[in-house]
């Protein structure tokens, strides 16, 4: 299984990511750990022209709770990453024990928040764990940044 032809592109900001994402519309799809949208082009289930990896992003990379407004858990965030968080396993274990139980330790090492959520895959560890502590996302696009109930992107399976 090969990967098919596309460009990449690595920005080192929000503001540029959003702005290469309404550029390229629906060509493009966002690359954070890369473990289920690799895997789906290498199985010829998804063909994007184009990637904008998150990689360089360091800002979706934090994990902090933050008093009275709750845990602030970045897109960037691998799955292992909550396992290990001495703030998450404090104070939201049903977070870390979800994403504890997720695939194998290669997947969690790679696999991110972010990830999970977007994929809108009906079987996701933590979206149910999230929704049930009312989490909310912030989404940021090239109008701006919202924030939404987590419960309200999920528009049908495999769609946000």
């Amino acid at each position: 299984m090969y990967l098919p032809d596309f460009d990449y592109y690595a920005p080192d900001n929000v503001a540029e990511t959003c702005q290469l994402l309404s550029q390229f519309g629906p060509r493009a799809m966002v690359l954070a750990g890369g473990t289920d949208i690799i895997t789906k082009m290498k199985k010829e289930l998804l063909a994007p022209e184009i990637l904008v990896s998150i990689k360089n992003l360091d800002q979706l990379k934090k994990i902090e709770y933050v008093p009275g407004q709750g845990l602030v858990i970045g897109a960037r965030v691998t799955h292992n990453e909550l396992v290990k968080s001495e703030v998450v396993r404090e104070k939201y274990l049903s977070i870390s024990t979800a994403a504890a139980q997720m695939a194998h330790n290669q997947v969690r090492n790679v696999g991110t928040v972010g990830g999970n959520i977007s994929n809108a895959v009906p079987s996701a560890d933590l979206p149910p764990v999230f929704i049930a502590l009312n989490a909310s996302v912030k989404l940021a696009g090239a109008n701006g940044e919202r924030t939404l109930a987590l419960e309200d992107i999920f528009t049908g399976p495999g769609k946000t």
